[in-house]
């Protein structure tokens, strides 16, 4: 009897000694801080956090371009956050933003919306030109800013 009171007496205290902290924290900013950058495959997401030493990062959620669930994260020290995960140039892509502080507790969701441009392998077989030379050809593309990727060209004679 007497260690079933002790056993009670301590499931109390360890009841009583957790934490009830709420799951979101409300922020006061609104979409305007954030501004977008189309890039190919992406885009870059600028923003301006407030100066509260508690905050310690940014996450953004999105589906990229085959549907899977994108998560980004940065830190509060940063001013941009790329989204990457896109190959055809769209517009309205939905995403969410929310800030996280120390303790691990996200803020609530912020609405968005970006833009991205074509990546590098798609503008390369959107622009590619073959012309003819002097017993041969040339391969002419216009490259976009900031795309990575390699094309091989192959022929046969």
């Amino acid at each position: 009897m007497k260690k079933s009171i002790y056993v009670l007496l301590v499931a109390i205290f360890i009841a009583a000694c957790s934490k009830s902290e709420d799951s979101t924290f409300l922020t006061d900013i609104s979409e305007d801080v954030f501004s977008f950058k189309p890039i190919a495959g992406g885009a870059i997401m600028h923003y301006n956090l407030p100066a509260d030493p508690e905050i310690m990062g940014i996450c953004v959620r999105y589906k990229d371009a085959f549907g899977s669930d994108m998560l980004r994260s940065a830190s509060s020290i940063c001013d941009s956050i790329m989204l990457i995960g896109f190959n055809e140039a769209q517009s309205n892509i939905p995403a969410v933003v929310t800030l996280c502080r120390r303790d691990g507790v996200e803020s609530n969701p912020i609405n968005i919306t970006f833009e991205t441009k074509d990546s590098g392998p798609v503008a390369f077989m959107n622009n590619v030109q073959v012309k003819s030379g002097w017993n041969g050809f040339t391969v002419a593309y216009n490259n976009p800013e900031n795309s990575k990727g390699m094309a091989h060209v192959f022929y046969l004679t």
